[in-house]
């Protein structure tokens, strides 16, 4: 027979039982919805992080100031509350091994690393009172979050590491890039005060393309093939523009070596042709043992790109290297939409026939300059041709600018559409241009003086788009042993793998779709580059 007693005992502990699971469960529950809570305080910061570091990557090439504001109004109103400054310079006793490490003075919080191509952003720490919680004597949660966006450049939009004296690449377009030190007399290159194009820009230190600190003038010779071939790895700004507006910051140990470093300079010293000269053969073209700061062993011209003409570009054999061999008039559209601020003798037709052969479509006079010229004078005429036109002046094929007639259908002001807008695919993202696929495009410094005699410092007034025409090499004072242009063959390729000399049709304000070829282009957020996360 079971004990009554027993049976009791047994009922009284299962209530106890029953009673402390209850509080237990209750308790659970209550720190369930705490948790809850910490979990979206957690996810509005790191929403907050995200778009303050988004927003702040776009302006990176301001000033801490404007930097600061554009991160902090993004994330507080994220957050829907109002961050204080006090909070916002909190973050100094964080440990944070990764690269984004040098604080904005007075928001701590925010960081940014030396080449100013990326930004982290962390939100203070803060505390959410537990409301459950407390019965399980836990009183309150710290959160917070971080995120890193990075402004990378898509295409081969960069800075190269010549400049242009002031004026150079009016009128016809055309203009030499670099001259060969041997004095070559090939048009328009010739050795002019002893620079031959060359300027020096240090490397910064940036991991999207590989590169370490190297500001030093011992290092110009490969730090310049390593920039012909993958870049300028830092900003740059104009004389007159952010952020230094007039004062002279140049491109020297004193501004790479600074902590923090001194951000976007806007001058730099000229190089002779004799401390550089052989860089631009592997920088441009044959590429280096050992290969360059990215990784990758080829010159610039050598970097093709799948992507262009949506996988239709052309290469050539070039001394035993694949070249870019994509000529400027492809980058012209089939046709322009009607009324196009265009003028006639841009049209793609007017190349296509003249290299097929066919003359008979162009105005008699121009027939009769182009007949006894033989192919590549011939399309390097029609682009000059093009250019002018499209300044709103006349033409003839001397390379002058003169009063003489000459068709064109827009006014003395010059036309106002772009004429190289060709874009082959617009299911790439980000959707770029063709003409960003080629790395024939890219950007120099337009000084604002001209070129001084010897080794000096120099200024830049603006960015000019170019795209690179004509490699020379194996030049003396007469000839040239080596003439590569893309589309017409190469003239005397027997030559070694040298390169002295480099031209380029530089293009005006609006020729180019979406701002390409404005001063700011090569570092305009949406143009060549773009941001994006990637903590």
């Amino acid at each position: 027979m079971r004990s009554t007693s027993n049976s009791h005992r047994d009922d009284g502990f299962a209530i106890v039982l029953f009673a402390l699971l209850l509080v237990f469960l209750m308790i659970v529950a209550a720190l369930a919805l705490d948790v809850g809570a910490l979990y979206n305080a957690r996810r509005s910061d790191q929403n907050a992080a995200d778009t303050g570091a988004l927003g702040g990557a776009q302006s990176l090439g301001d000033t801490n100031a404007i930097l600061i504001a554009q991160v902090q109004n993004q994330a507080n109103s994220t957050l829907g509350v109002t961050l204080t400054a006090e909070q916002w310079n909190s973050c100094s006793n964080i440990t944070d091994p990764d690269p984004i490490d040098t604080a904005l003075s007075g928001a701590n919080c925010i960081t940014v690393n030396g080449a100013r191509t990326q930004v982290q952003v962390r939100i203070p720490t803060r505390q959410l009172n537990a409301i459950f919680g407390r019965a399980a004597g836990v009183n309150a949660f710290d959160h917070n979050a971080f995120a890193i966006a990075v402004l990378r450049s898509s295409g081969f939009g960069s800075v190269l590491p010549f400049a242009m004296p002031a004026g150079a690449g009016a009128g016809d377009g055309y203009a030499c890039i670099k001259s060969g030190s041997g004095g070559t007399s090939v048009f328009p290159c010739g050795s002019s005060s002893g620079n031959f194009g060359y300027v020096d820009f240090g490397q910064f230190g940036n991991a999207d393309v590989g590169t370490l600190q190297d500001c030093g003038s011992g290092g110009q010779r490969p730090r310049s093939a390593n920039n012909m071939a993958v870049g300028v790895d830092h900003d740059l700004s104009t004389l007159a523009g952010m952020p230094h507006f007039g004062t002279v910051v140049v491109d020297t140990p004193a501004s790479c070596s600074a902590i923090p470093q001194v951000p976007q300079p806007n001058s730099m010293d000229t190089t002779t042709g004799g401390t550089v000269s052989s860089s631009l053969a592997p920088g441009m073209a044959f590429g280096q043992v050992g290969g360059f700061s990215d990784g990758n062993p080829n010159g610039r011209l050598a970097r093709t790109s799948p992507l262009l003409f949506d996988g239709g570009g052309a290469s050539r054999l070039v001394n035993d290297t694949r070249l870019d061999d994509n000529p400027l008039w492809e980058f012209i559209p089939t046709s322009f939409p009607g009324g196009a601020s265009v003028p006639t003798s841009c049209v793609k037709s007017v190349f296509t026939d003249v290299r097929n052969g066919t003359l008979s479509n162009l105005p008699s006079s121009v027939r009769g300059l182009l007949t006894p010229m033989q192919l590549p004078e011939r399309m390097r005429q029609l682009l000059q041709r093009c250019f002018t036109h499209y300044g709103g002046s006349a033409w003839n094929a001397n390379g002058a600018i003169s009063g003489v007639p000459d068709p064109t259908s827009c006014p003395n002001s010059g036309c106002t559409d772009a004429v190289f807008s060709r874009n082959s695919s617009t299911t790439d993202q980000p959707d770029l241009y063709d003409i960003q696929y080629t790395p024939r495009f890219g950007y120099v410094a337009q000084l604002t003086a001209a070129f001084p005699n010897g080794n000096s410092t120099v200024s830049i007034g603006s960015f000019r788009a170019v795209f690179l025409h004509r490699l020379l090499g194996a030049c003396t004072a007469n000839d040239c042993g080596t003439d590569f242009e893309p589309g017409l063959g190469i003239d005397k390729s027997g030559s070694p793998k040298q390169a002295d000399a480099i031209t380029a049709f530089v293009f005006s304000s609006t020729m180019l779709p979406n701002g390409l070829a404005s001063s700011d282009a090569p570092f305009a957020v949406g143009r060549n580059r773009f941001v994006s996360l990637i903590r």
